[in-house]
């Protein structure tokens, strides 16, 4: 006879007779003290995407590479040949990432320790939000004293504390004790895995590749006005675009040199970045956001360089960490950010500079800004332990 199974997603299977819809022990208000099969589906599938969600790249025979390698499950299950009496025989089967009728103990706690590992790779969504100041990591420790799981510190609770003969003079109470999985099947153990599952919502990272490309002009005059006046012009009549030196800068605004024989060096430049992040898990679904972090540029050729900040391009960069565009990713394996003005509009212009310096030497004075860092979140649509019932 052959198993009869049924299908779960990512390629795992489930006995047939398993029924999968209907309520879980993860609901509000839960006073069921049995567990069903269903209940054990969204601990060991919801494992098995988080970790499929730490892809890191993939391999030359287009294998993932994981930062975390999600679950396997192994096991021989054994039927007859079904047949009787003297042709009788047991067959054995290899299955792999099928769940039985019954919760494997062993495959559970291997569970654990992949849970564990797994939580550093995912931010504290509460640091996620556009003018943050620090984009954080969950640690197990801070997790479990946050969502009071287990010990408080890195351990699940093994069996619950529990009081016999409630009323009598001869109750007895057994403190909670915290470890690997119990043999029997406590509610409580299922719940705080998933409590903990369900904290893993969003990945963060760099862009692999960055490119730069930018519009640059620069032009000598003799007063402020006139030196603006051919930048413009040379804007509008010298459509080059070139390699930007500079591969954070997304947008700058002006430089002027008040000592070239009196008068002004002024320069624009406008520059866009593409940002991409690729080996984005095509299983499953997600929306991506990219983060920058911003400064006023260091001029590279004078010493001295005004605290300005330029937002005449419609864009507020801060030094804090700031949303700059997001995409909705859905199935697909990697994205393109771009950064700044693609078709290079005017540039604005400051005020005529006053500050020539002490000794009337060379200074330099600019508006704009650069990008100093950049971050890609990643929040992932998951479709196990995603319901907060507490």
């Amino acid at each position: 006879m052959s198993f009869q199974l049924q299908n779960l997603p990512y390629g795992w299977k489930i006995g047939i007779a398993a029924v999968l819809t209907g309520a879980t022990i993860y609901t509000a208000g839960n006073v069921r003290m049995y567990l069903y099969q269903r209940d054990a589906v969204q601990i060991i599938m919801g494992t098995v995407e988080r970790a499929m969600a730490t892809q890191t790249g993939t391999n030359s025979d287009g294998s993932a590479i994981y930062a975390v390698s999600p679950p396997t499950l192994v096991r021989n299950w054994v039927t007859t040949n079904g047949l009787t009496g003297t042709n009788f025989a047991w067959i054995t089967n290899s299955l792999t990432n099928t769940i039985s009728f019954y919760t494997d103990h062993s495959f559970m706690v291997s569970l654990d320790s992949t849970i564990k590992a797994l939580v550093p790779y995912y931010c504290d969504t509460s640091s996620i939000y556009d003018g943050t100041t620090n984009i954080s990591m969950l640690t197990v420790t801070g997790l479990f004293a946050s969502l009071q799981i287990g010990d408080h510190t890195n351990q699940f609770t093994a069996i619950p504390c529990w009081t016999n003969n409630v009323g009598q003079t001869n109750c007895t109470t057994n403190a909670a004790t915290f470890g690997p999985w119990a043999w029997r099947n406590y509610v409580v153990a299922w719940q705080e895995r998933y409590k903990v599952l369900n904290a893993m919502k969003m990945t963060t990272s760099h862009p692999q590749d960055f490119t730069s490309i930018g519009k640059r002009v620069e032009e000598h005059s003799t007063n402020w006005t006139s030196a603006k006046g051919l930048i413009d012009l040379d804007w509008v009549n010298d459509p080059t675009v070139q390699d930007s030196g500079n591969p954070f800068m997304v947008s700058a605004g002006k430089k002027i040199h008040p000592n070239f024989g009196g008068g002004y060096n002024a320069w624009a430049a406008n520059v866009h970045n593409e940002a991409n992040i690729t080996s984005l898990n095509t299983n499953l679904m997600k929306t991506v956001c990219l983060y920058t972090k911003g400064s006023v540029p260091l001029d590279s050729i004078f010493s001295l360089t005004t605290n300005k900040v330029f937002n005449s391009f419609g864009y507020s960069i801060t030094t804090n960490w700031s949303i700059l565009t997001f995409a909705i990713c859905g199935y697909s394996n990697s994205v393109s950010f771009i950064m700044g003005m693609s078709d290079y509009p005017q540039p604005g212009w400051c005020a005529e500079p006053t500050y020539l310096g002490a000794d009337n030497s060379a200074f330099s004075q600019t508006e704009g800004w650069e990008i100093i860092d950049r971050r890609v979140t990643i929040d992932w649509q998951f479709n196990y332990c995603t319901n907060k019932y507490w």
